[in-house]
């Protein structure tokens, strides 16, 4: 069960790494797109882009962090048990 949790939270993590990076990208590409130079309110639907792509960066940051701690502490749950 210890490698079930080990290896949902090791994929968990991955995939925020890989879902908020691309969202970050995605928002900088809105902001070269929908917005006037220098400004950062997107004409098309009003939100403040660069916010939300720093918003993206940190938690981009925040699942780094956190896959590199599972990794670290792999031994706690694939320790193997005498049966």
């Amino acid at each position: 069960m210890k490698r079930l949790i080990y290896f949902a939270l090791l994929f968990l993590s991955f995939a925020g790494i890989v879902l908020f990076s691309y969202a970050r990208i995605n928002t900088g590409i809105s902001l070269k797109y929908e917005v006037e130079p220098g400004e950062c309110i997107s004409n098309v639907s009003g939100n403040n882009l660069c916010k939300q792509q720093e918003y993206f960066l940190y938690l981009t940051i925040l699942f780094f962090i956190f896959f590199i701690v599972v990794i670290l502490f792999s031994k706690l749950f694939l320790s193997k048990t005498k049966s």
